[in-house]
């Protein structure tokens, strides 16, 4: 009977999800004593007890019905729910994958408003919308124990045949606490961005190419989702990061799945004609890719690619010509108007140097 209660789970997420867009009077109401001491443990159990193959489709319907459940419990019952799932989490190996689902689609279902006092107490605080006086213990207990807590778990220590340990990056956490982050006001997203650059920059300096594939992977998807004035603070990581060896090789594989993921999203803003080349901020960042670019075509990484006795084949990010590629997709998405940038320079605005020069430059 495992499929008929998988479409049970199916059948009550799509209640919840309707009781979330839909207006209330139309919308079956469940209390919180129902949703919290009843569903929601129906919910976990499949998580923790299915083991087989066939039981995978139950296990997943779970996990999207637990997090359907979250956006329905209030703090104290959301609080306790992510709590549990990550002290348990180390206590159940076997079931690591489930439990990594589970605890990203908790994060998914975080519901809480960030908002900052304005008085003379500069705190920031979260206040879910219909309780605002929890706020400042919400914003305490999500910066003193969850946000660490789920930290420890982007990581994962693998040990190999050898007796190695491999530090291998946990892609579906990465994302989800970034998805939180994104819900906090602007200055609080911009102060814990840097430390999730950092964690997947470290994570390319692995020698399993297969690591690097996920992290690689997971920044270029970060970068498509987030502003694009932010693609900066990604590209100077990478170029602090990493600098040295077939890191640099890495480092141009890594510029050129970012390029290729925004070439999907980004809209160039040349056909606007009240866009200003000053002002965006793709064009901005373009100087310091094409200084990474150049390095990979000029410097220490070419050099390294026309040594004799190089076995190139242990570094697969040294194939190919990801260099010129990565010209073609930057040339694809600038503000291709170097006459208003000259105009504006012109009316005493400051620059160093445009787009276009930037890509045609020596």
């Amino acid at each position: 009977q495992i499929h008929r209660r998988a479409r049970g789970l199916q059948r009550l997420r799509r209640v919840l999800n309707h009781e979330t867009g839909g207006s209330e009077a139309n919308s079956p109401s469940l209390t919180m004593h129902s949703l919290s001491n009843i569903l929601l443990p129906v919910a976990l159990h499949p998580i923790y007890e299915c083991k087989t193959k066939a039981e995978e489709t139950y296990a997943l319907e779970a996990i999207a019905t637990a997090g359907a459940i979250a956006k329905h419990l209030s703090w104290s019952k959301y609080q306790n729910a992510l709590w549990t799932v990550l002290n348990q989490f180390p206590h159940h190996p076997e079931q690591e994958r489930y439990l990594i689902g589970l605890i990203c689609s908790l994060i998914d279902a975080f519901h809480f408003q960030v908002v900052q006092e304005n008085d003379g107490d500069s705190e920031s605080k979260l206040v879910e919308q219909s309780s605002p006086d929890q706020g400042s213990a919400v914003w305490r207990a999500l910066e003193k124990r969850f946000i660490p807590k789920v930290e420890s778990y982007l990581i994962k220590e693998k040990v190999d045949r050898k007796g190695s340990k491999t530090k291998i990056l946990r892609s579906a956490v990465v994302l989800a606490l970034f998805k939180l982050f994104q819900k906090f006001p602007v200055h609080l997203f911009e102060a814990k961005l840097p430390r999730l650059f950092a964690v997947i920059c470290d994570a390319l300096k692995n020698n399993d190419s297969d690591a690097r594939d996920v992290a690689r992977a997971t920044l270029a998807k970060m970068c498509s989702e987030m502003e694009i004035k932010y693609l900066a603070d990604a590209v100077r990581e990478l170029a602090i990061t990493l600098s040295e060896g077939y890191r640099l090789h890495v480092r141009m594989a890594t510029l050129h799945s970012i390029l290729l993921e925004l070439s999907k999203k980004y809209k160039n803003p040349s056909k606007h004609p009240e866009s200003s080349p000053l002002q965006v901020p793709f064009d901005q960042t373009v100087p310091a890719m094409m200084d990474l670019i150049q390095q990979d075509l000029f410097g220490d990484a070419k050099e390294w690619k026309d040594a004799e006795g190089v076995q190139k084949r242990l570094v697969k990010e040294a194939s190919g010509q990801k260099s010129m590629d990565s010209i073609e997709l930057i040339c694809r998405m600038m503000f291709f108007q170097p006459s208003s940038f000259a105009s504006q320079l012109s009316n005493g605005q400051n620059s160093s140097i445009s787009a276009v020069h930037a890509v045609v430059s020596p």
